[in-house]
């Protein structure tokens, strides 16, 4: 019995080390995937052209946000999107999955957390703030996970909070290229109207759109 025992601690020690063995090979395939992405360079037009965007978009958010209005964005990137909304004194922070972009996000001077996005919003208390940002890829998943994004959105936006979900190519979202087309907005407009949020805007850009949508006010 003795040996029996000896014997089933040693497989138990073999399969765990197996294990985590499985687990660094893939923490170090994530690493370098992280890395590849961060990489990709835009060309000099795109740069301009997201800039532009950003801009654009930024201003028809400030527009409707309050005096010292509190914002959340989702899968920051590489903290672009964020230096366009903090040009304007949006006090804005963000949480981006991939290491090695929140480390670029970092070195523009934005406030970007290295974090998995949703974990982040999930732990937010409720009608917290006053907007929440995000890119599409966020509700590429299956209707009911997109429902739950927006619902937990919903939660934690105060009455008559801002939603804006940002529609274009970026170079560092490898694992979506070829998913913006033009039918994208409809699906995302469809999906914040079974939300319960209001009336989306669409605000179009050179090469991609934004939708704007508010938490109804009671």
């Amino acid at each position: 019995l003795r040996h029996h025992v000896h014997t089933v601690n040693h497989w138990v020690a073999s399969v765990q080390g197996s294990l985590e063995d499985l687990e660094d090979a893939q923490r170090e395939a994530r690493a370098r995937a992280d890395a590849f992405a961060a990489a990709v360079a835009e060309t000099p037009q795109q740069a301009a052209a997201r800039a532009a965007r950003h801009t654009l978009w930024a201003g028809e958010l400030a527009a409707g946000l309050p005096p010292a209005a509190q914002l959340l964005d989702l899968g920051s990137g590489d903290g672009a999107w964020l230096e366009a909304l903090r040009a304007l004194a949006i006090d804005a922070g963000g949480v981006e999955a991939n290491e090695a972009l929140a480390v670029l996000a970092q070195q523009r001077g934005q406030p970007v957390a290295a974090g998995e996005p949703l974990a982040a919003l999930a732990r937010c208390a409720d009608v917290a703030l006053d907007a929440i940002t995000f890119a599409h890829d966020l509700l590429q998943a299956d209707a009911g996970a997109a429902g739950d994004v927006l619902a937990q959105c919903m939660r934690v936006l105060r009455p008559a909070g801002c939603l804006l979900l940002r529609i274009e190519p970026v170079p560092y979202r490898l694992a979506i290229a070829g998913a913006f087309d033009a039918d994208a907005y409809a699906r995302a407009a469809g999906l914040l109207a079974a939300a319960g949020f209001g009336a989306a805007r669409l605000l179009a850009a050179a090469g991609g759109c934004a939708l704007l949508a508010r938490r109804p006010s009671p």
